[in-house]
Formats: C-alpha cells, sequence, structure tokens
C-alpha cells in the first residue's frame, strides 16, 4: 500500500507504512543542506527524508532550528572531529532530539559536497542507504 504526504512543493511516497527516517547533515559551522542541494537529493535517493527540506539551499542554522527539525539520524560531515561530536551530542541542549536520545550519530567519512559528487554519487547512495536503513 502506498501512502502520499505533500511538505511544501515535495510530495513523500511511503510504502507498507515504514516509517522514512528524517536525516539532518550539519557540518561543524552548523550549516544544513537543504531543500535543491546534492545532499538533499541523494538523501531522497536513499528513501529517507531530509530533516532540512523544508529550507533551501547551504543555510546556517541555530541550535533552535536543530531542535525543531527533530531528526531521526545526524550525519556530521567529514570535517567533524569525533571528540566535537561527542562534545556536542553531550550538550544538554540536544537532549530531546529524538537522534540523541536513539544514538543514531554517524559521521560520514567521506566530503558529501565534493565536486565529484556526481561521479561518486551511486557509492555514496548505497553506502548512505546501508547506514539509514540498517536497523529494518
Amino acid at each position: 500500500m502506498l501512502a502520499c504526504q505533500q511538505k511544501g512543493s515535495k510530495v513523500h511516497i511511503t510504502q507498507n507504512n515504514l516509517a522514512r527516517p528524517r536525516v539532518l547533515v550539519l557540518s561543524p559551522e552548523r550549516y544544513i543542506y537543504g531543500d535543491g542541494t546534492s545532499v538533499d537529493k541523494l538523501i531522497e535517493d536513499t528513501g529517507a527524508l531530509n530533516a532540512a527540506d523544508h529550507l533551501t539551499g547551504e543555510q546556517q542554522v541555530n541550535d533552535s532550528q536543530i531542535i525543531e527539525m527533530n531528526p531521526d539520524i545526524i550525519i556530521f560531515t567529514s570535517r567533524w572531529q569525533n571528540t566535537a561530536i561527542i562534545e556536542w551530542a553531550n550538550a544538554s541542549v540536544y537532549a530531546e532530539i529524538n537522534a540523541i536520545r536513539t544514538k543514531q550519530l554517524y559521521r560520514f567519512p567521506y566530503r558529501l559536497t565534493d565536486a565529484n559528487l556526481q561521479v561518486k554519487s551511486e557509492q555514496y547512495r548505497i553506502l548512505l542507504k546501508q547506514l539509514l536503513w540498517r536497523q529494518n
């Protein structure tokens, strides 16, 4: 059975009532990748939802915006240091974010915004899809 959900200009289709995880890709400078970015397309191609798809392009966000997005999974870009991720995730301000509560935090080992993304996109898509859907 297919279900449709419209959010802005996008229509999300789910199959068999499977919950699609809401994914946020976050840089150390707190840039996110919204609607129309290559990262947005990559997330959508895996069957997940981009938690930042209500924003357009790359935008710097603040704590309250991240909390409001409430992603199920957070993928930290390759520029993050592991110690910085741990410190960020342990900040009490983020304690109620789904991804923090369920420990769905990952550091992507490759640059998602590479100029060569087109060439690498299939490899990225496969890796990201395995990561996002591994719990199913």
